[in-house]
């Protein structure tokens, strides 16, 4: 699909002890049944050429269009790759949200070598993965295997294979670079420049066994991908292999609620009960909380300001133009004179309402603001903005800022958003980040998180304001 993914930057790379693989013999790909089609191989298979992995991809690589019903023209396009001969093909989640999402009103097709279009069902999805289970009424032929990440080795040759920018067949050979953390999940980094239209089409390796789905490129590098490893996909078939589709019967608002909330509930645990300081000098009286584990954050200093932006990691499509677990935090030290009591939010008021409004994933947000005083005694001008995610109605979008009060020359702020998380998780993580500043020393004998407990602006919005009614 025409969607990027950005990403901080790749020094977080580590070298992983990884062996080459070496699976099943040509004979097994092509006889394995259905129910053995995910099962890896034990004999030493020949490697291909590159042109007979690209002539092999022709039967089981195949465009996946999005329509307005009674319409010619595609909506969206990408790919997608057959994992079982009964009609099974797996893609990106972000290929056919918008089929999902439709209300009906979108037609999802698949486009075999004669040109001919064929009606796709929806099985199953993993929000979290970006992977989509899909069933046609088809029999396949031949049917990928697939192999395993673990015995890659970051030099190795892969090959990204789909249908680019709508036109023909094409296979980009590259290196695989590492498998990095990514949140809560994996992902695989190449040099395989996977363009529009190829997301959701498999990426091979010499023995044409699938290692990883193409999801995106990083739009703050050249030629360095996003590649999904192959350990979801086989869960998603082997979890959905016997299931029908399901998505106008029962709504996917619930489905991407359940794993939207399964996937942050470690991480905001991990930081509601951390007890850790960050070690930074930046914020000269103040302290905050360390943030989890694969947290990223970069650090940025002027003359005037000292500013630590953070993310959780953590963001998913869960439509054609959102996201959803998205959570960003900054704590900024500015030299921008003492914060008037009575006057707190002028100008930052009209700056973060404005910004608030401009969110593309957002219906209207209902904007409060108070003074608040955290468990640490820190006094707080806070404002916060809800609203209910665009594309899933069960998740909500908040914004939060805040100033600490007190009389020095310097002011020390926080901006946070969770985009697209369940209100009731919204809440805590609202509520942690209010009660991870500190004025500095103050932490040495921390009280308990039930004492001197102050109700956080989050506590106080009530779970109809996140319809933006």
């Amino acid at each position: 699909m025409k969607r990027v993914m950005q990403s901080a930057n790749l020094s977080y790379f580590k070298n992983l002890p990884l062996r080459l693989f070496f699976g099943a013999s040509l004979f097994s790909i092509f006889t394995a049944s259905p129910e053995e089609a995910s099962v890896l191989p034990t004999e030493i298979p020949p490697a291909f050429t590159t042109q007979e992995l690209r002539q092999r991809a022709n039967n089981r690589v195949f465009q996946i269009i999005t329509r307005s019903k009674g319409a010619k023209e595609k909506r969206s396009y990408g790919s997608a790759y057959v994992v079982d001969a009964s009609g099974l093909l797996v893609s990106n989640f972000h290929v056919v949200s918008s089929y999902v999402f439709g209300k009906g009103m979108l037609e999802l097709e698949m486009v075999d070598p004669t040109g001919k279009n064929i009606d796709v069902q929806v099985v199953d999805f993993d929000i979290m993965n970006d992977l989509a289970l899909l069933r046609v009424d088809k029999k396949f032929e031949s049917t990928y295997t697939l192999g395993q990440n673990s015995r890659l080795s970051p030099g190795q040759k892969i090959y990204s294979i789909g249908l680019p920018q709508d036109t023909v067949m094409t296979m980009v050979e590259g290196l695989f670079s590492d498998l990095k953390q990514h949140g809560p999940v994996q992902r695989l980094y190449s040099s395989n420049p996977v363009n529009s239209g190829m997301s959701g089409g498999p990426v091979v390796n010499e023995f044409d066994q699938v290692i990883a789905t193409n999801q995106a490129i990083l739009k703050s590098a050249q030629n360095v991908s996003i590649l999904i490893p192959v350990e979801p996909v086989q869960q998603l078939l082997e979890r959905g292999r016997d299931l029908k589709a399901q998505f106008f019967e029962e709504a996917p608002s619930t489905k991407i609620h359940d794993q939207v909330s399964a996937e942050l509930k470690p991480w905001i645990e991990d930081w509601k009960n951390n007890s850790q300081i960050l070690q930074s000098t930046s914020f000269e009286n103040y302290e905050i909380l360390e943030l989890p584990k694969n947290s990223q954050c970069w650090e940025n200093h002027s003359k005037k300001d000292s500013v630590l932006n953070c993310s959780s990691g953590i963001s998913v499509s869960v439509g054609e133009e959102s996201s959803g677990g998205e959570l960003n935090f900054t704590y900024i030290l500015t030299k921008n004179g003492l914060v008037e009591t009575s006057k707190p939010f002028e100008s930052f008021d009209e700056q973060f309402v404005e910004a608030s409004s401009r969110d593309a994933d957002s219906e209207k947000f209902i904007c409060h603001q108070r003074l608040v005083k955290n468990r640490q005694e820190v006094k707080l001008f806070a404002q916060y903005c809800v609203t209910r995610h665009a594309s899933v109605s069960q998740l909500a979008n908040l914004r939060l800022a805040f100033r600490v009060v007190d009389n020095r020359e310097k002011t020390f702020m926080g901006y946070m958003s969770a985009m697209g998380v369940p209100m009731e998780q919204a809440i805590q993580i609202t509520d942690t980040f209010i009660n991870s500043v500190y004025f500095k020393g103050s932490k040495s004998n921390p009280p308990s998180p039930q004492a001197n407990q102050i109700r956080s602006p989050s506590s106080e919005a009530p779970a109809e304001e996140a319809n933006g009614s």
